[in-house]
């Protein structure tokens, strides 16, 4: 694919951001959505500490498909 053909750097930005989408929902209902939930529920601090750690699992999950979206972005407009 080349710069000169529109309708394959418009697919590959498309695909990029269907897949940074995704990234960011699993982001925001694995990593902030407990969060938000516990902080209105009254919950031990050991639960907290779990949560926590699920959050922050889910955030850096998060962040392998944004990061393969942005690569394959740039390698497909470089063509």
């Amino acid at each position: 694919m080349s710069l000169a053909d529109p309708v394959a750097t418009e697919l590959a930005k498309l695909t990029a951001t269907f897949v940074n989408s995704i990234a960011a929902g699993l982001a925001v209902v694995g990593g902030v959505g407990p969060v938000v939930n516990a902080l209105n529920l009254t919950s031990t601090a050991t639960d907290l500490v779990w949560l926590l750690v699920a959050s922050c699992l889910c955030v850096g999950a998060a962040l392998s498909p944004q990061l393969g979206a942005r690569a394959y972005l740039r390698r497909e407009l470089r063509k």
